[in-house]
């Protein structure tokens, strides 16, 4: 695999963590933590996403997967309506 290959994957993992991490009570902080940590899951996400378009013409299965992670993560966010805080 290549080095892209390989942060391909860590921000497909990283994008939806803190989210999942939160969502099933794995741990339970404060909300001021909470809080930095779901933005920094949306910035990776929004990351995952331009990378996922930028792949679409030279690398189709990459832009797939990564398309269908940032549905998986904005489903998340949006179901348990963390993006109103």
């Amino acid at each position: 695999m290549k080095n892209t290959s390989f942060a391909f994957v860590g921000l497909c993992i990283a994008a939806p963590a803190f989210q999942l991490l939160e969502r099933y009570g794995l741990f339970h902080w404060r909300d001021d933590v909470v809080f930095p940590l779901l933005l920094v899951s949306l910035f990776l996400l929004a990351l995952l996403f331009g990378w996922s378009v930028l792949s679409v013409r030279h690398h189709r299965i990459r832009a797939v997967v990564g398309s269908l992670v940032c549905a998986f993560c904005l489903w998340q966010v949006f179901q348990n309506g963390q993006i109103i805080y």
